[in-house]
């Protein structure tokens, strides 16, 4: 779309939605990372709205535009990982040959963005039955969404014969579980493997049980 001005030139319209949207998640990334830091530091109930802001370096009545509550931090964070699962996997993966070379790149990036948000991984777990019922289905439809990924790859996988025709939302919620464990379990996991091995290990072991 453009605009035309009176003396006949055409200016771009401004993205003006975009850079809302971009300055949102800003803001977002700002609030998350302040609350999660004071959380692990002094627990949620010990945490109040203001100090969220002044970690954040953002004033209080635009922390608390996005958080109304504390506990609505876990949306936030659920909100954030599914962008980045968004904006990681499916455009890493749409060109690679076949659905084993996708299921595997997805895993290890999965993997690898649970091992870059840990301490969020571990709060959502420990904090999320604190929200209302509202909050719980929110949390509950993002997870969905990380599930819908691998399913369609395994989905894929069957139909090009690759596969074994399994149970594609229990394999699926297998690989999400065994993500989340890496840092719900770290304490016992990183006495074994770094990241990079228990991905390898962890695949291996998916593939095998699916591998047609």
């Amino acid at each position: 779309m453009a605009t035309s001005l009176s003396d006949g030139a055409v200016l771009p319209q401004t993205p003006s939605v975009h850079i809302v949207d971009s300055e949102s998640r800003r803001i977002k990334k700002l609030i998350i990372e302040a609350a999660s830091e004071l959380y692990e530091k002094k627990g949620l109930h010990e945490t109040s709205v203001g100090e969220i802001a002044e970690k954040a370096g953002i004033s209080v009545p635009v922390t608390y535009h996005y958080v109304r509550r504390k506990s609505d931090i876990m949306l936030l964070i659920m909100e954030d990982f599914t962008h980045q699962i968004k904006d990681h996997i499916p455009p890493k993966i749409e060109s690679l040959p076949g659905p084993r070379e996708k299921l595997v790149a997805a895993i290890e990036i999965f993997y690898g963005l649970v091992h870059q948000n840990m301490g969020k991984v571990v709060l959502v777990y420990r904090k999320s039955r604190t929200l209302d019922r509202v909050g719980r289905s929110k949390i509950m439809a993002d997870e969905a969404e990380h599930i819908q990924i691998f399913e369609g790859i395994i989905e894929e996988g069957i139909q090009a014969g690759v596969f074994k025709r399994v149970d594609v939302n229990l394999i699926a919620y297998n690989i999400l579980m065994a993500g989340h464990a890496w840092a719900l379990k770290h304490w016992h996991f990183r006495k074994r493997f770094d990241l990079e091995h228990y991905v390898r290990r962890q695949t291996d072991f998916i593939l095998s049980a699916i591998s047609a």
